[in-house]
């Protein structure tokens, strides 16, 4: 199956050298299981490597569905992923939280439900939970157990997750059956995982078994392309998406041919530059921007739901300008490209390596503007209010009409962070300050969703029996 790029020649471009990765080189793949799924359907296997035509692969990533819903407790935050659709979803996988002063310090499971706590609190985003940051505090072999499970007690959103191989990815579908049923969680995606190529042109044996556990489960997966222009990938960034391409592409036909109809996303064919300076992410860049561009429209030409990277930055202040530019700029170009799924869309700062609270709270502003952009203009009769500019006439004031006051608190975009009209001399401080309290006032405000405690002690009974150590946090 070749896809109708309708004319578009660059598409075209990319499409065509990726066939051609694909068509010159083996891609190992370091799960035996999945080796021999593979082969079963047909593609040439020598040793651990799979040698796939670009008919082969276009065939299988045709059986993917275009679009699906992610369903959550609350069927309020049920989201459609796919088509035109924007998601936010939180942030992802750092290690470190960022206090304001720049100290970095490590991430506990306290900052951990913090996090959870803004992100239900923040009407911009349907999805919760996942790797918010990486508890030092929690065993790294059952951690994405225990943050889905205190995501369940503290919130009723959908479900992120990440991909830990075949036995946390089991045991995060035996949770979600005590929280669902297990007929529920066949007939209900709950989940996405993300998982990445590990490139060039590898897949690892952890990332294949939870896409083989999710796939089977019902559930969904991202598969994101893991090149770095410069490092895993060519310097040239059209070298770079086309070589991401090929990889996800393969990594969608191998989702249908584990499992037919499974529910994938297409990812980031390109994730970010390096920088040559210092051999060191550069996420910020406007690279990463063109990656998501050129990502959307292929998954969209391939009838893919697509997933991006959505506000991190290089920047190690969280409130200095480099931070706040590198944001809005990757933020705005997701909501520009239709991103379906947009991971990293609040907090995550200094090339992914850490976490600000405080970042969060200016990134939920940033998404907030962007939403408004996206919403555009009102083209009605309504919209264009000719009756009123009628009786107000030539000369006449609009400010203290009716009409005004009736529409003044929703037409607008009115921030809550920043600041308009007389100057002031303590601008920064009096900004800092209103991100400060924005922050307290969410996290005071926090209500607790409506939970059965019975159901979660036995996602916790059930962890302890596997032998975990399960916070008491939870």
């Amino acid at each position: 199956m070749v896809p109708d790029f309708c004319g578009a020649d660059d598409l075209s471009r990319i499409h065509n050298a990726s066939m051609q990765i694909i068509e010159a080189n083996g891609f190992p793949i370091h799960c035996e299981d999945t080796l021999a799924t593979i082969k079963g359907c047909g593609v040439k296997v020598e040793g651990n490597r799979a040698f796939f035509t670009g008919q082969q692969v276009m065939e299988w990533v045709a059986k993917a569905p275009s679009e699906f819903t992610v369903y959550a407790r609350n069927p309020q935050w049920n989201m459609t992923i796919g088509g035109d659709h924007v998601n936010c979803a939180p942030a992802f996988g750092s290690a470190f939280i960022k206090e304001v002063d720049g100290t970095l310090r490590d991430a506990c499971m306290a900052d951990y439900i913090k996090l959870v706590k803004l992100f239900h609190q923040c009407d911009s985003f349907k999805m919760n939970g996942g790797i918010l940051v990486q508890p030092s505090d929690v065993d790294a072999s059952c951690a994405m157990s225990v943050e889905l499970l205190t995501t369940a007690l503290y919130s009723d959103k959908c479900f992120l997750s990440g991909a830990g191989g075949r036995e946390e990815s089991e045991n995060q579908m035996e949770l979600l059956k005590i929280l669902f049923s297990e007929s529920s969680l066949k007939e209900k995606t709950r989940v996405v995982a993300v998982m990445n190529v590990n490139s060039p042109m590898q897949f690892d044996k952890s990332q294949l078994e939870t896409l083989t556990v999710f796939a089977e489960n019902g559930q969904a997966v991202g598969i994101n392309g893991g090149v770095s222009a410069g490092n895993s990938g060519p310097i040239t960034l059209a070298g770079s998406i086309a070589l991401g391409n090929a990889e996800v592409l393969v990594g969608v036909a191998i989702s249908q041919m584990i499992c037919e109809g499974a529910k994938v996303l297409y990812g980031l064919p390109a994730a970010q530059a390096v920088d040559m300076k210092t051999g060191g992410t550069a996420i910020g860049g406007p690279e990463t921007s063109l990656g998501t561009r050129y990502g959307a429209r292929l998954a969209k030409a391939y009838g893919l739901p697509c997933r991006s990277c959505g506000s991190p930055t290089d920047a190690k202040s969280v409130y200095g300008a480099q931070n706040g530019y590198e944001s809005a700029f990757l933020m705005f170009n997701n909501f520009e490209a239709k991103s379906n799924l947009i991971v990293h869309a609040a907090g995550v700062m200094d090339s992914y390596m850490s976490t600000s609270l405080e970042k969060c709270i200016i990134d939920f502003e940033i998404i907030r503007m962007c939403e408004r952009y996206a919403r555009g203009i009102d083209l009605t009769e309504k919209g264009f209010s000719l009756d009123v500019i009628n009786r107000v006439g030539a000369g006449g004031l609009f400010l203290t009409d009716p009409h005004t006051f009736q529409n003044c608190r929703n037409e607008h975009f009115t921030p809550d962070l920043g600041f308009r009209g007389a100057d002031l001399p303590d601008a920064e401080a009096v900004f800092q300050k209103r991100v400060g309290e924005k922050l307290e006032k969410m996290l005071a405000e926090y209500t607790q969703p409506d939970v059965d405690r019975d159901v979660i002690d036995a996602m916790r009974a059930f962890l302890v029996s596997k032998g975990y150590t399960v916070p008491e946090l939870v």
